[in-house]
């Protein structure tokens, strides 16, 4: 069970609604804040990351947070401060009681 206390990180979960137009009319992304969170980053490492990539290559970190609507993969989760980002790729949600999300994700360039 996930008490506040280990919850020592904020996120910003982020969404990209659409594609937005530069000044010179190029594209470029446009993500925009949906939700802060507090959340537990920890680096997955020896038995965990071999286990993690069996079934999702790359996956470099373990985000435990509340449960909260509408997560998803498609999102990013930006640690604030210091811009850190994170793709999820597996969404769990524990025990299916919409207390509590395991996320494993790969730590992303900006």
């Amino acid at each position: 069970m996930l008490s506040a206390s280990q919850l020592r990180h904020v996120l910003e979960v982020r969404v990209r609604p659409n594609i937005a137009t530069g000044r010179h009319g190029g594209k470029k992304d446009a993500w925009v804040m949906e939700n802060v969170v507090r959340a537990s980053i920890e680096p997955l490492t020896g038995r965990e990351l071999l286990n993690a990539q069996q079934t999702e290559a790359r996956v470099s970190h373990r985000i435990r947070t509340f449960w909260f609507p509408d997560m998803s993969p498609d999102k990013r989760l930006r640690l604030r401060p210091g811009g850190r980002v994170f793709r999820p790729s597996t969404i769990i949600n524990v025990g299916e009681q919409d207390r509590e999300f395991e996320i494993l994700a790969t730590e992303k360039p900006d």
